[in-house]
């Protein structure tokens, strides 16, 4: 006979927090992070709790669960929690600092024994995901309560949909008086786990033709890599600022912040291809390891692969067994195609979108080479999305989300195509969709930053903006040159979180600007006031572009929150953008 199962009802205020960047903070250093962790758990949280009237429910990795009677105890047990770790984090390197986002809502509550449950706890732990790092989100409920009180100030938020609930819930924030935070990652510190530039290897071929070719091996060994948890890997971008034939090393490990290098040389004759790796020690030049192979092209793929797990050999530290024989990626059987694809990466890199016919050309090619191709197949796709940006025809968008539906079926272990998936689910409205591709293509490739920095794009576009800061400045960590497009992402972000002055910063440091930049700076200028700067840049776009409107840039930012939406293009409107 089974047993009803019974549950109590009491009405209570719930404190929900978790670590802001805790993903980031553990993939520097695992140690210090857990240890710095329960120290500030036992000496700081624990007992405000309890100093607060509150009652511990769970602790689970960096998450903290606690219930009280008064939504203002819960709210001064959050203030105190700040202050106290504010103060404990002064003279720590800002990288490494314990900083908990914290969210209070106030309702009625399930329980059953120790446990508890219902929407008001849902909502606390949506609300935390809301608050900055070192700051406090509360419901409407909670504010109400206690808006009499002098001591704190709250601002709205606006309505907010918070995921998996139903009801939009106001949101208000903690007013810190903080100074602001700042936008840049911190010094180049040293990652415990092994770290590794790779750069472009030296063509030797003797025609300046294959350029793309070297660099695109290069950039390979750089995509296997990065699907390392237990490594550390620069992005193409900042490693490609140097040159295998003249870099010092020591210099190189300084300004990217690695412990070792991968260099190397390509020979090509007729169809046999000869390549010289190095990898050395930065600080000190040392050679830790070298590999001269000769191989047909036909052997290109085995080669690499077997290059890869003689790379990860030959770092310190231990590697997963699994991701050794994760990092086997999928690969085409024809060279010819592969040569394609390489070309189609070279243009993207070298002329991002303008060139999106030509790279849809050369993708295409190489799909009719080898049909099976998923990366090509994931790239026509992308580049139905680079058409589709420049004129709005909706069928380059049902084109974009065909290609890449096909991508993911033919290869659903390899990043990009998963990114793309989730990219193009994500401007057709389909969140939840896309949130389970965009987390698959980080899982796959975990050190990739396009796919760190776009992840903190969709995390902008989903109102979780704190996250979407964090993603970006994880991006930037690795990629500490050349980061004009992450800059780009973070000036939007920090549009979005309603940071202007901030966000003209970031904007500053897109050199040469983006294309559609300076609409964004028009935006900041707009919120800050600046109404005469704002118009001037209006006029110069619309000189340039008669066709921008309002109405018609909604249909391009695809946010989830439609007060994210309506603050985006009102910036717009006092900048003196048309309506339609």
């Amino acid at each position: 006979m089974s047993t009803a199962i019974t549950l109590d009802r009491r009405m209570a205020a719930i404190y929900y927090s978790d670590v802001a960047g805790y993903s980031r903070l553990m993939g520097a250093d695992e140690i210090g992070t857990i240890s710095a962790l329960r120290s500030a758990l036992s000496a700081i949280v624990e007992p405000a709790i309890s100093e607060s009237a509150g009652r511990l429910v769970q602790i689970a990795g960096d998450a903290v669960l606690a219930e009280f009677a008064e939504p203002g105890d819960a709210v001064d047990c959050a203030v105190l929690i700040q202050r106290r770790l504010a103060e404990r984090n002064v003279g720590v390197d800002p990288e490494r600092r314990i900083e908990f986002r914290i969210g209070i809502n106030y309702g009625e509550i399930l329980c059953q024994g120790e446990s508890i449950f219902g929407d008001t706890v849902n909502v606390a732990a949506r609300l935390e995901g809301i608050a900055e790092p070192g700051g406090l989100a509360v419901s409407r409920k909670v504010y109400e309560s206690i808006a009499g009180r002098r001591d704190l100030v709250f601002e709205t938020l606006g309505e907010r949909r918070l995921k998996n609930i139903v009801r939009p819930v106001e949101v208000f924030r903690l007013a810190s008086g903080r100074p602001t935070r700042r936008i840049e990652p911190g010094p180049l510190t040293l990652p415990q786990r092994p770290s590794i530039a790779i750069l472009p290897f030296e063509n030797r071929t003797g025609d300046p033709e294959q350029q793309y070719f070297s660099e695109g091996l290069a950039e390979s060994i750089i995509i296997d890599l990065s699907r390392f948890r237990a490594l550390f890997v620069i992005a193409r971008n900042a490693s490609f600022s140097y040159r295998s034939d003249d870099a010092d090393l020591t210099e190189v490990g300084r300004r990217l912040g690695v412990r070792y290098v991968l260099t190397g040389s390509l020979w090509q004759s007729g169809n046999r291809l000869r390549l010289n790796l190095q990898l050395s020690e930065c600080e000190t030049g040392r050679m830790l390891w070298t590999s001269r192979r000769e191989f047909d092209k036909a052997d290109l793929f085995r080669t690499q692969d077997e290059l890869t797990r003689e790379i990860v050999a030959a770092l310190p530290g231990q590697i997963e067994g699994d991701w050794l024989e994760a990092s086997r990626r999928k690969r085409p059987e024809s060279f010819v195609a592969y040569d394609y694809a390489l070309k189609a990466w070279d243009l993207l890199y070298t002329y991002g979108g303008e060139q999106h016919a030509a790279i849809r050309s050369l993708v295409q090619q190489a799909i009719f080479q080898e049909p099976g191709y998923a990366q090509a197949q994931a790239m026509l796709g992308y580049s139905w999305m680079l058409t589709w940006f420049r004129n709005q025809d909706p069928s380059a968008l049902d084109a974009a989300d065909r290609e890449a539906k096909r991508a993911v079926l033919l290869d659903p272990a390899d990043g990009w195509c998963q990114f793309v998936r989730g990219y193009v689910a994500l401007y057709h409205h389909r969140y939840d969709e896309a949130e389970e591709h965009y987390d698959r293509a980080i899982a796959v490739n975990p050190n990739d930053v396009q796919l760190i920095s776009e992840m903190g794009a969709f995390k902008k576009y989903l109102g979780e903006v704190e996250e979407a800061l964090d993603w970006i400045r994880q991006a930037l960590r690795l990629s500490p040159t050349r980061n004009a497009w992450i800059w780009h992402e973070m000036g939007l972000a920090l549009i979005t979180a309603r940071r202007p002055a901030e966000a003209l910063e970031a904007f500053s440091k897109v050199q040469p600007p983006l294309p559609f930049d300076d609409i964004y700076v028009a935006i900041c200028h707009a919120k800050l006031g600046n109404v005469a700067e704002a118009r001037a840049l209006a006029r110069r776009v619309l000189m340039a572009r008669p066709g921008i409107t309002v109405k018609g840039w909604a249909t391009r930012e695809p946010y989830y929150e439609a007060s994210d939406l309506e603050a985006f293009l009102d910036g717009m409107r006092i900048a003196g953008f048309p309506e339609e």
